[in-house]
């Protein structure tokens, strides 16, 4: 596990996907009682619980007793359970992530009976659901393939490294550079993305200074081997990049790439003054 402050791609990404799933268990509560109170309901969420719910307030209707409102609210709040289970344990194993998609793959399958059927009469009402469910499976299915990767590291961490070994060892070029330092100059690439926000950047997990847009400022860092990193205060975007020993000051650009999960934080070498 990478005890490190600042999280990995994968990681920022996963946690993103996590929090959609996180809004379809809100929106699928809230659903169980805007669909009877105040008949409407919000579409990025579970559909079964929803159509449980609705023959439940249909029977009611029918009949002229609540009870049947209670009883399938009540099977509809029992499947969105595995959701809670799903979010709960997905923190720490991927494979609660792998449940989640295909536990929404079914209640998917089953709208799009339902999408199917009104579709060919003529009703075009489930068109914006249909948008918003194929996002969410998008997203569910984003979330998998970042989570299985972010294991992949995090089994890769477990596993001392050549340059590690070195390190406990006493590796001779680390030793020649030990109480040295050198100058790194970090410029801020102007963007729209984050414009507002500072930068901060870090060395060896330890903030060295804050960029605004189009910024450029120089600090001292170790002439041993060094983890540059920036990231957002919000941990909306991240960026790391692992500068090699030596006593020679090296320049780097940061930019900020979008992306539908989370933004990437690069750094480019520009260059370096021996």
């Amino acid at each position: 596990m990478n005890s490190s402050t600042i999280p990995s791609l994968n990681n920022v990404r996963y946690k993103s996907a996590r929090n959609s799933l996180l809004f379809i268990v809100i929106l699928s509560i809230v659903n169980l009682f805007t669909t009877v109170l105040a008949q409407f309901y919000f579409v990025f969420s579970a559909w079964i619980p929803q159509q449980m719910i609705t023959v439940g307030y249909f029977l009611t209707e029918q009949s002229g007793s609540a009870v049947w409102t209670w009883v399938f609210g009540i099977i509809g709040a029992i499947l969105i359970v595995p959701y809670v289970l799903c979010l709960v344990f997905s923190k720490k194993h991927v494979g609660w992530m792998i449940g989640a998609l295909v536990y929404f793959s079914l209640d998917s399958l089953v709208f799009l009976i339902d999408f199917v059927s009104l579709i060919t009469s003529g009703d075009l009402s489930l068109i914006t659901n249909l948008v918003f469910r194929i996002a969410a499976l998008v997203l569910l299915a984003l979330g998998v393939k970042y989570g299985i990767q972010l294991k992949k590291e995090q089994d890769a961490e477990a596993v001392p490294t050549a340059a590690q070994a070195d390190a406990i060892l006493g590796d001779e070029t680390e030793n020649a550079y030990s109480g040295v330092t050198r100058q790194i100059t970090v410029a801020r690439k102007k963007a729209f993305v984050g414009m507002a926000m500072p930068l901060p950047i870090y060395v060896n997990d330890q903030e060295v200074c804050r960029l605004k847009n189009g910024e450029t400022k120089s600090f001292t860092a170790p002439a041993e081997a060094i983890t540059l990193a920036a990231m957002f205060a919000t941990g909306g975007a991240v960026g790391k990049t692992a500068v090699p020993a030596g006593d020679s000051n090296i320049s780097y650009e940061v930019s900020i790439k979008s992306g539908m999960m989370a933004n990437e934080i690069l750094f480019r070498q520009t260059g370096t003054e021996f």
